[in-house]
């Protein structure tokens, strides 16, 4: 694990802003644009320290790359840090934070079947994004990542923190059989390209879903002119792959807060009814309580099933090792239908199945822009007048393949101090994304 660790390191403590793709450039600061406006609407702004962040925006809000969340902690903490710093070494430093963390994210997302602790992604990519911005070389950079999967609960600090390799060897077994990976190192392989930004807040597992319903929405306002109110449902259908179906939950114990509504599919499901979006504006206690009647009533009317086809075309690019095996067994009984390893050699599975996403990585050409996920779901709306509205998704709308990345990561930052401030900030969205100049000037517009 050791040698692994520092031949992932070694690639990017060298990385230098000049190497970085002009695309790959442009996403990083459409990902601070939709960060910074989620930051600015809850209330705070990107230059107040990374705590405060944290403590505000931990919902299921955050936006996501193929292993896992990365803009939080990474990018509060990087905003906290950006005096004496040009904008181009804060958007390298982001780059960094973003690759390593998903990158250790992927490689050992199987480590909980192996009874060991499961990586944060998160956690990851704040320690070598920091680390980075510091100037380590490839043994501090690797000393940063181990501190943050053996400590995932602390944040890095301002000064760098050293982690003891030799505690990661229980890792070993999970990365021995994948030496040709090309997640080991750049290797032209951005996963920053998988970058989702969320059109609503919900857990990541859930948002294709509730895209689903929403474009199901959008299209009988179209139609009738009008939206669709909570008491002409009669039904919602929905039918998903195994890990969503996971993921799905239920009512939660009858709670009604932020936490349920972006964990709970009917719950959210029943909030984009009765309130048409579905973002941190409509999770506050206040919202909720006024119209608590009509979420529940909604959420009562949503029924989730799980489809073994929609499974076996998701496990193209989220493979079953990477699934909660025990969960998915309470949920859906036997798993004979997917293709699992006996003895947890998940090298050889990857390596064998053509389905798995994963086996590409051993390719000597792989798509980086592809890792943002594929979550098939098939929805059915039923009204009480007796008609239906079908709809089929698999991809969430703020990818590339979804389209929408650009103008959701703008529409985010230039709403978030309302339509009086619109003009303004969407005229600010501009300027940062062709920005020079120190961080700490980008910083401060990014929370003006």
């Amino acid at each position: 694990m050791t040698s692994r660790l520092l031949e992932l390191a070694r690639g990017f403590a060298a990385l230098t802003p000049e190497e970085v793709p002009a695309d790959v450039r442009r996403i990083v600061r459409l990902q601070h644009l939709a960060a910074a406006g989620a930051a600015v609407a809850a209330g705070i702004a990107p230059g107040l320290p990374a705590a405060e962040h944290l403590t505000a925006a931990r919902v299921e809000g955050d936006d996501f790359l193929a292993g896992g969340s990365s803009s939080l902690p990474l990018l509060p903490l990087l905003w906290a840090a950006a005096g004496g710093v040009s904008v181009e070494r804060l958007i390298s430093a982001t780059v960094v934070g973003n690759e390593l963390g998903a990158r250790v994210g992927l490689l050992l997302s199987g480590s909980g079947k192996l009874g060991l602790r499961r990586p944060e992604p998160g956690a990851v990519a704040a320690a070598a994004g920091m680390a980075w911005l510091r100037g380590a070389g490839p043994d501090a950079l690797a000393g940063a990542i181990a501190s943050a999967l053996a400590n995932p609960g602390r944040l890095p600090g301002r000064e760098a923190e050293a982690g003891d390799l030799a505690q990661l060897d229980d890792y070993a077994p999970l990365l021995g059989g994948l030496a040709p990976v090309k997640l080991s190192a750049l290797n032209g392989l951005y996963l920053t390209r998988s970058l989702v930004v969320k059109s609503l807040t919900v857990a990541d597992g859930l948002l294709v879903a509730l895209e689903a319903v929403d474009e199901v929405l959008r299209r009988h306002v179209r139609a009738a002119d009008k939206w669709l109110r909570c008491d002409q449902v009669e039904k919602i259908e929905l039918r998903m792959a195994l890990p969503a179906f996971i993921a799905s939950g239920a009512a939660l114990d009858g709670r009604l807060d932020a936490e349920a509504v972006c964990r709970s599919l009917p719950l959210a499901v029943g909030v984009l009814l009765a309130r048409h979006v579905l973002g941190p504006g409509e999770l506050s206690p206040a919202a909720l309580a006024e119209r608590a009647d009509d979420i529940r009533h909604v959420a009562s009317k949503v029924e989730l099933r799980h489809d073994w086809a929609l499974t076996l075309r998701a496990a193209a690019m989220v493979p079953a090792w990477n699934l909660d095996l025990a969960a998915a067994r309470r949920r859906v009984g036997s798993l004979g239908a997917l293709p699992l390893p006996a003895s947890g050699d998940w090298s050889r599975l990857i390596r064998a199945r053509p389905w798995t996403r994963l086996r590409d990585l051993l390719s000597s050409d792989p798509v980086d822009d592809q890792f943002s996920g594929l979550y098939p779901v098939e929805l059915k709306l039923y009204t009480t007048r007796g008609g239906w509205w079908p709809e089929r998704r698999e991809t969430p709308r703020g990818t590339a393949a979804g389209g929408e990345r650009e103008s959701l990561a703008r529409s985010r930052f230039s709403l978030a101090r309302g339509d009086g401030a619109r003009a303004r900030r969407e005229s600010a969205a501009e300027r940062l994304l062709t920005a020079d100049g120190t961080a700490a000037e980008f910083v401060a517009e990014l929370s003006a």
